[in-house]
């Protein structure tokens, strides 16, 4: 997953990592709360259920995030034990970048070192999903504060 603008385009827009690095703090809260079986179908079939709002979520306010989060952790519990740790990673990620601060660099900084240590992790969800689902999963969402704007690329030489 490359790091990319993600969310919103112009002055408003976010990139993938700075929202991804501030999930990784929190993932293991979801880890041990498995009341069913974990299948490959039933993983197959929450990520295909849900694909477009994994793949294009749409980020605006609180509650977007929210819901995010919740069905990122959804997806988590339902991850089988060969890609369950990396979906933790990504939960956790998802959760820091919702606590961005606005205009707080270290909060920032958190975020983007959360996501860039976050990259193996989400490469290997692609590359899992892909292989036992046939489905591909595009970058993991940014659920950022919806007021944290990152500056657009300059225009000026």
């Amino acid at each position: 997953m490359a790091i990319a603008r993600l969310g919103r385009t112009g002055a408003g827009a976010i990139t993938f990592s700075t929202a991804a690095s501030f999930a990784v703090a929190s993932l293991s809260v979801s880890g041990c709360s498995r009341t069913q079986p974990v299948t490959l179908d039933g993983y197959c079939g929450v990520v295909q259920q849900n694909i477009a709002a994994i793949n294009t979520p749409a980020i605006v306010t609180q509650a977007d995030i929210t819901a995010a989060l919740e069905l990122y952790r959804s997806i988590s519990e339902q991850a089988p034990l060969a890609v369950a740790p990396e979906w933790r990673t990504m939960v956790a990620s998802l959760q820091t970048a919702a606590t961005v601060v606005p205009g707080d660099p270290a909060s920032v900084a958190a975020a983007n070192d959360a996501a860039l240590s976050g990259q193996p992790a989400y490469t290997r969800i692609q590359q899992y999903t892909k292989a036992n689902c046939g489905t591909d999963i595009g970058s993991p969402p940014p659920p950022t504060n919806p007021a944290t704007p990152i500056p657009a690329p300059s225009t000026t030489g």
